[in-house]
């Protein structure tokens, strides 16, 4: 019997006695399809969004330790202790990570002072995150004419999804004035190019491209940017560009993904 592994938000599994019997079961990744019906036409339009349905997973375990109910009761306690999405790992998939939200405390069922195995339920979702798309990249500014400063530079997007990056734009805080910047994404396969323009504050302001926020130490920075539509990483080569006075440094958290 393999004594494989998960963590929920880094904590082992093993930390309870709990090991896996077989690496965790995903559903397939559904994609969401939106259909319309015309009146005497034959078949429906069929519209992709190009998103897709949450997974079910199921982790089928069974429990080492010298006082089972103990130990399920303290992993029971854990694992419910937080609502919504967590960080999913396995030991046997060590490049990716899930967001998964936790279905069911473990349950034991004893007799005769065995102890049968267990079932501990998640609902994913669909996005297999690759480890490498939490690495930081970091491009530094170069000075231009009249103390313009201007960053560029490229990310190849190998993985097949569209990617939704953590962006921080550094800029100098010396002075009263905030500092504004002009940011632009464009994939060349396609020639898409998302664009925005804000003010930097305190010297420092954060782009999450997944929630549609903005924000630094200070709160949320919302009010400071003006955007028709957050950028993503589309598969293929995204060039980018950050001009602006007192503008240092940017860095990408890409979040590459994968079915």
């Amino acid at each position: 019997m393999l004594k494989e592994t998960f963590y929920i938000d880094g904590v082992d599994s093993r930390n309870f006695g709990i090991y896996l019997q077989k690496p965790i079961e995903f559903s397939e990744a559904i994609p969401v399809v939106e259909r319309q019906s015309i009146p005497g036409r034959n078949g429906d339009l069929i519209f992709e969004t190009g998103s897709y349905e949450n997974r079910t997973a199921t982790a089928s375990c069974f429990c080492l330790q010298n006082d089972v109910e103990k130990a399920l009761s303290a992993a029971g306690r854990f694992l419910m202790s937080k609502h919504g999405y967590r960080r999913l790992e396995t030991s046997y998939d060590p490049d990716h990570f899930w967001l998964a939200r936790i279905k069911n405390s473990p349950q034991i069922m004893q007799r005769m002072r065995m102890l049968a195995p267990f079932e501990i339920g998640f609902d994913c979702k669909p996005q297999r995150f690759l480890k490498s798309g939490e690495e930081m990249l970091v491009f530094e500014a170069e000075e231009g004419e009249a103390g313009l400063f201007g960053i560029e530079g490229s990310l190849n997007n190998s993985f097949g999804f569209p990617a939704l990056p953590l962006v921080t734009i550094y800029a100098d805080d010396s002075g009263t004035q905030d500092k504004v910047f002009d940011f632009i994404i464009r994939n060349k396969e396609t020639s898409t190019e998302k664009r925005i323009i804000g003010t930097v504050e305190s010297g420092i302001i954060k782009l999450d491209c997944d929630t549609h926020n903005a924000y630094n130490h200070n709160g949320n920075q919302n009010k400071n940017i003006i955007t028709y539509e957050f950028p993503s990483l589309l598969p293929g080569e995204n060039e980018f560009a950050v001009f602006g006075l007192g503008i240092e440094k940017v860095e990408f958290t890409p979040r590459w993904w994968e079915l």
